[in-house]
């Protein structure tokens, strides 16, 4: 059961005095300033901010001694049935909290005029979900929908995406907020799209 959605903005939350909040260890704030990429720094810090807001709403205790990853990055409580995802695109930030085995969640801004589209309805998309897209009423928002939901479902599994294959071996029926695995196990995902981004979160045990 999803526990509670938080949707952010990365420069307000950056705006916040981070190095006053003992929540972030001072070893884990050098590190964050040791970044180079403006762009991820600010993400990181956004991250740490927003998880707190998030479970001192949710009245969840959280030490960052409890935080760990898994061998492909994908962050988790240890000795916890408390699951959590982050996704960022823009300025735009999200977390979702839950009790169940999986999860994962997935923001994409539509406007993306960097995107291979022609590409990615090749690679990623079945014959059933290029059926979808060419019917739809926006070719480039149908693609970026998909390719969000599958991405939202290799996180809650705890890969991400690990290759074009990877992306292709599950296939999503939008209408019916579905999505069927390798194994063809049906798994329903849910949607909070607006005019300009859309997202999508997949939980399950």
């Amino acid at each position: 059961m999803i526990l509670g959605v938080f949707i952010d903005s990365i420069k307000r939350l950056n705006s916040i005095d981070f190095k006053s909040d003992d929540f972030i260890p001072f070893e884990v704030q050098k590190k964050i300033n040791d970044l180079k990429n403006t762009k991820v720094k600010e993400q990181h810090i956004a991250s740490f901010l927003l998880v707190k807001k998030a479970f001192d709403t949710l009245n969840i205790k959280l030490n960052l001694n409890d935080l760990d990853k898994n061998s492909y990055g994908k962050p988790y409580l240890k000795n916890s049935n408390i699951t959590f995802n982050i996704s960022h695109s823009n300025d735009k930030i999200i977390l979702v909290v839950s009790d169940d085995k999986y999860l994962g969640v997935d923001i994409e801004s539509y406007d993306r005029p960097n995107l291979n589209l022609d590409l990615l309805f090749k690679k990623i998309l079945t014959k059933k979900e290029q059926e979808y897209v060419q019917n739809s009423s926006s070719f480039s928002k149908a693609i970026i929908n998909i390719f969000s939901i599958k991405e939202c479902y290799l996180k809650a599994i705890g890969t991400g995406i690990l290759s074009i294959l990877s992306l292709k071996e599950i296939e999503v029926d939008y209408d019916k907020s579905t999505l069927f695995n390798k194994e063809k196990r049906a798994i329903k995902f849910h949607k909070l799209n607006d005019e300009n981004y859309c997202c999508h979160i997949s939980n399950f045990n």
